[in-house]
């Protein structure tokens, strides 16, 4: 479905400005959440269905919250 993969693709690009904003590499970020470098990047490019225990993770180290992490308008 276009819209859910629009979706993660949103939710990923975000996750990327944030982290950037942090100052971390993807590999720093995915250390921080013993998670691997590749699965960050499929997150960030929105190729991965992340789970909510993983964007809790990114989020606590993000300093945001989850509900942040998932504050996507999409147009319907």
């Amino acid at each position: 479905m276009k819209k859910d993969e629009d979706f993660l693709k949103l939710v990923g690009e975000h996750i990327m400005v944030l982290r950037k904003r942090k100052g971390l590499t993807q590999k720093e970020l995915a250390d921080a959440i013993e998670a691997t470098s590749v699965h960050i990047g499929r997150i960030e490019r929105g190729e991965s269905n992340v789970t909510i225990l993983i964007l809790r993770k990114i989020a606590i180290e993000l300093n945001v919250s989850v509900s942040e992490l998932v504050d996507i308008k999409l147009e319907k």
